[in-house]
């Protein structure tokens, strides 16, 4: 048995186009406005980058969501 092919109409296509807009507009702005300034560091004598054994600080990520939940507008959506 043969499966279904899916079918697309122009207005699913439409809000899938737009959502995915969405999507990348979202990322496009997060690497601007929040880029990672860290410099990678160079190995002394050899010129290349030194890519291991140097610390980043991090978001601390259960901060960060319990931030998000204390300051939503409600629970009818968003961060549940």
């Amino acid at each position: 048995m043969a499966a279904a092919t899916p079918e697309f109409d122009s207005v699913n296509s439409a809000k899938m186009l737009e959502h995915g807009r969405h999507c990348f507009e979202y990322v496009r702005q997060v690497l601007i406005c929040n880029p990672d300034l860290n410099l990678e560091p160079i190995e002394g004598g050899t010129g290349s980058l030194k890519t291991w054994g140097y610390q980043r600080q991090c978001v601390a990520f259960q901060q960060l969501g319990k931030w998000a939940e204390d300051m939503r507008a409600s629970d009818n959506e968003g961060i549940v």
